[in-house]
């Protein structure tokens, strides 16, 4: 069997118990500023989505040479301006793109709890 040392001791329960304590101060202030991040990340993406739409809504009407007032997302999808499913809601809705008159609405809410 292995012999401990004289000087040789490990560490107490109590020790032990701080150092969790600590640990789970830490994480308890640290885990929400990076849930900030996040959250942030998912506005920014939504902004990216609306201004490739904007592009997509602006290069359709411009090939249709006409004043069509009204484009959803399908249309853009059909006419192979954009990838449909590459225009996900960030925060995992059902949300439908519309632009009327070369401004871009958001039908639908981030789902609940996320987003503001």
């Amino acid at each position: 069997m292995l012999k401990r040392r004289k000087n040789q001791r490990g560490f107490t329960l109590i020790e032990l118990i701080i150092v969790i304590a600590i640990l789970g101060v830490l994480i308890a202030i640290i885990v929400p500023r990076f849930s900030g991040f996040t959250e942030g990340a998912k506005v920014r993406a939504d902004e990216s989505n609306v201004e490739i739409l904007n592009s997509a809504a602006a290069m359709w009407a411009t090939d249709l040479d006409n004043d069509i007032t009204t484009v959803d997302i399908d249309k853009l999808d059909a006419a192979d301006l954009i990838e449909k499913d590459d225009i996900k809601d960030p925060w995992g809705a059902n949300r439908s793109y519309t632009a009327t008159d070369g401004v871009f609405s958001t039908l639908g809410a981030p789902a609940a709890g996320d987003g503001d």
